[in-house]
Parts: structure tokens; sequence; C-alpha cells
């Protein structure tokens, strides 16, 4: 049964982590939930998924005493990061997802890769270069035997940017030189442009936008392609966007509750 590894820095899960969660779980897989939080709540105690969670201290991995003063995103792309430098040696495989990383279907899992996210095609964000899909971190898998310096990408400097770190800015460009990362539709068929549309909405709004086309929602379920769909958490945080009843997202969570 392959586990699948994730960290929570805040007190308690939220209801997104709790239904991504839930269709890992669902899918057969064990999780591995690192947490700084001092009797974290395992919210599947006495539940059938029970021996499926296992709780672990992320001081473990990366002993951080800057909680307070360090953002919780940049914190968790060196946590990650630090966890596969470690495994070059272990040559373990290590599954990744990000928290609000919704499974339909189990992954393939016998190879190496990282999740692809389209990039803008048109507007005044479109990609300079012209690249249509860039690699991210919600979603990876590695054995320790990629070719991936993660001691560069760990290094020190000043440049992060307000909304992202230099790790995960020198992670991107490294990637970029790789064969790893897959089709952005196998984790992200939703692009964050229609992130709102997942919680307001029974289907995404049709039309266009930054030059590319959305999925319709049977497409999301019935595409073997498609592994599963990001949800974008941070971007409802930031609008405060209410969940409707109809909704993509209740849609999903009806599906594994």
């Amino acid at each position: 049964m392959d586990t699948i590894t994730c960290l929570w820095i805040q007190k308690k899960l939220d209801t997104t982590s709790i239904l991504c969660i839930n269709s890992w779980l669902k899918l057969n897989y064990k999780v591995r939930i690192y947490t700084y939080t001092i009797g974290f709540r395992n919210e599947w105690i006495n539940t059938e998924y029970d021996k499926q969670v296992e709780i672990c201290d992320a001081n473990s991995i990366y002993d951080n005493g800057h909680l307070s003063v360090m953002k919780y995103e940049f914190i968790s792309d060196k946590f990650r990061f630090i966890l596969f430098r470690d495994n070059k040696i272990k040559k373990e495989k290590v599954i990744w997802l990000d928290t609000d990383q919704f499974l339909i279907r189990r992954m393939n899992t016998t190879m190496n890769f990282v999740a692809g996210q389209h990039t803008l095609l048109k507007g005044a964000f479109a990609h300079k270069k012209g690249v249509v899909a860039i690699p991210t971190i919600f979603a990876m898998c590695f054995n320790g035997t990629e070719s991936v310096d993660w001691i560069k990408i760990l290094r020190e400097g000043k440049s992060s940017t307000a909304y992202q770190s230099g790790y995960l800015k020198r992670f991107e460009k490294e990637i970029s030189n790789t064969q790893l990362m897959v089709d952005p539709v196998i984790f992200a068929p939703i692009h964050w442009g229609w992130a709102k549309d997942i919680y307001t909405k029974p289907e995404l709004e049709k039309r266009m936008k930054y030059g590319l086309k959305p999925p319709e929602y049977c497409t999301l379920t019935n595409d073997k392609n498609i592994i599963g769909i990001h949800l974008w958490r941070q971007m409802v945080k930031k609008n405060k966007w209410k969940i409707t009843h109809n909704s993509i997202y209740n849609k999903l969570k009806n599906k594994v509750m």
C-alpha cells in the first residue's frame, strides 16, 4: 500500500484538507501527515481509516524555529525539498501531495514525476517565452534516483518575492530542464482562472480565459487521464468565496463522504 506524505502547519486541518485526504484514503493509500503541533488531532481515529493515517513530527525533517516570522508557504517549500534531498540517501519512494489536491483515481507511482500547470497563453501575464506549462509542487513522486539537485534548490539567498520562495523559483528552473513534468491535465485540469467556479457553480463557466478552455464536469470524472483536481485553497482564503450547495466542490465531497 503506497503512502502519501503531506505537511500541515496550522493547529488543525481545515475542511478542504479533510476532503482531499479522504479522497486519498478512499483510494486505499496510507497517509503520513507531518505537523509542528503537539497533540495534533487525527481526524480519522475510530473510523474505518484509523490504521491508514500516521501523524509525524515535522521537526524530524526540518526543525523550524521561525514559524511565527516565516510564511507558511515558504516553510512548506523548504520542508518538502529537504524531504527529497534526504531521500537521495534512503532511496525510498516518496509521494507528496498538497492537502488541497483531490484525487479521483490512483496515481502511477512506478516513475518519478512532478505535476504540471498550464501557463497563461493570452493577456498581460502570458508567459513571455511562450511556455505552455510549468512544473509545480502540489503533486510529486521521487524514489531517490532522480537527477534533481536538491542541494542547489535549497541554497539560501535573497531571490524570494512576496508570493514565491527562492526555493520554489529554483525548483521550477531545475525541473524545467528535465523530463519529469507530467501533463497539467493529470493533476490540474481546472486552471486557477476557474477556481471560483469550483466553489460556487455546478459547472465551470464555458468561456475561454487567458487563451485556455475549461473542461466540463463530466470530463473530470470520466477522463481516465485525469488523476486529480487541484482545489486552489489559497485563492479561496484570499477571496473569501462562499461554497454553494450545488457546487463542484460539494459534488466532489459527496463522492468521498
